[in-house]
């Protein structure tokens, strides 16, 4: 009479150096952290550019992710199981803090990430990962007794992991993400080493900015070609959508390129100032104008750092306001030195772009706004009319007369000599 077969009981004597983990078992513990692990390495440029130790950590938590998965490979031990399961858990709990309570410290204090598909997908394997490691500590021979057909179907499991993985970290996304409510579906960023301030350190003098169409000192320069098939196609500007700002007749691929670039950072890295309160204990203060639904915060260490159009050091930020209080991040208003005329800005999008300067706002000693100038330019007396200073608008909101648009699109400021005020309807908010 032939006997059953019966699996011996499990007894590792509560060792820590042997642990009958299946092979199945040890196969599909590696595949989902190593697709972790993946995610977060590729990541790490990304967040590093953003905060030194918040790269570091992701870069922790990939090697950890790999370490595991070697581990569990080569000597799977209860402990390492045990580990897994507690060290996913964690980064699960940071996920869900920094999606719906927001960054605890650093440069985004305060602010939520917005989940993308990239951190979705990791956030997917490593509960996926703490799912397996704790069946397999209950039945770590679970797997054992497997046939033919069920191995094959099984083995689409590590397959589809490897897929999804390759087609997350290939994806936009990948490539655009960022802190910030809707900053994870902006388009391609490029980001420099932290302390090169991007896009932005230009040393500001007379006759420093090429109006040829060179691109300003710490721009990254994408390549011309890759916009030259988007020339014809008009895409209104959306924040939540990949940059196109194609269609504009006498606009250069370069131009295009730059003027793409210049909001893709500033979509990026702008919402770290999104708390007003924050702006504040940073040097900003508001002009007063928040009751027109529009409210300007001014920093004046950055308008006299010589940097510019760097979101890290904004001169100003530009809130929508509400009569509850409520104020919204809408918007980027970027300066260069005091006084500088406006045939000397830097060029950036051609006529994507346009500077302007204020020359009618007159304001009182604590840099509120105090009024507006007489029929002969002049402010009431104690009031003060600051050097004109060039200005740009980046907005990170839709805005009906386009990306750069000045306060209310036609009517804002003063431009240059022979220029029309600039709204760009073909990329507004229609």
């Amino acid at each position: 009479m032939e006997s059953a077969h019966v699996l011996e009981p499990l007894d590792d004597g509560g060792s820590t150096d042997s642990f009958p983990l299946s092979t199945p078992g040890r196969g599909l513990l590696a595949v989902l952290s190593i697709g972790a692990a993946t995610i977060h390495l590729v990541m790490v440029p990304a967040h590093a550019g953003e905060w030194l130790p918040e790269g570091i950590a992701f870069a922790l938590a990939g090697w950890f992710a790999l370490a595991f998965a070697v581990a569990v490979c080569v000597k799977p031990s209860r402990r390492w199981l045990e580990a897994g399961i507690a060290v996913n858990l964690v980064f699960v709990a940071a996920w869900a803090v920094t999606r719906y309570i927001g960054m605890p410290f650093g440069p985004g204090s305060g602010t939520k990430e917005v989940a993308s598909l990239v951190d979705l997908t990791c956030v997917g394997l490593e509960v996926a990962t703490v799912f397996a490691a704790a069946v397999f500590l209950k039945n770590p021979r679970l797997g054992e007794k497997i046939d033919t057909g069920a191995l094959v179907v099984a083995s689409v499991i590590p397959l589809g992991v490897i897929a999804l993985v390759t087609a997350v970290v290939a994806s936009p996304s990948a490539r655009s993400h960022a802190h910030g409510e809707g900053a994870d579906h902006h388009a391609e960023v490029t980001t420099a080493a932290a302390g090169d301030h991007d896009m932005s350190s230009m040393d500001h003098a007379a006759g420093d900015h090429d109006s040829t169409g060179a691109v300003p000192a710490g721009m990254a320069t994408p390549d011309p070609s890759e916009h030259a098939h988007e020339a014809a196609v008009v895409v209104p500007y959306d924040p939540t959508k990949p940059l196109n700002f194609g269609g504009v007749e006498g606009v250069t691929p370069e131009q295009q390129a730059r003027a793409e670039n210049l909001v893709a950072v500033t979509l990026n890295k702008l919402p770290q100032w999104a708390d007003y309160k924050y702006a504040e204990a940073h040097g900003f203060h508001s002009i007063g104008d928040g009751p027109t639904g529009t409210e300007h915060f001014i920093n004046y260490e950055y308008m006299e750092d010589h940097i510019f159009l760097d979101p890290d050091k904004p001169e100003s930020l530009v809130f929508d306001t509400k009569r509850d209080g409520t104020k919204t991040l809408a918007a980027a208003m970027y300066m260069v030195d005091r006084g500088t005329p406006l045939s000397d800005v830097p060029e950036i999008g051609g006529k994507l772009t346009q500077w302007h300067t204020h020359q009618n706002l007159c304001y009182k000693p604590n840099g509120t706004l105090g009024g507006l100038t007489n029929a002969e330019g002049k402010c009431a007396e104690g009031l003060i009319l600051p050097e004109p200073t060039p200005m740009i608008h980046v907005w990170i909101r839709k805005h009906q007369c386009g990306p750069f648009a000045a306060l209310e699109g036609i009517g804002g400021g003063t431009i240059a000599e022979g220029e029309t005020k600039l709204c760009d309807t073909a990329h507004g908010s229609h």
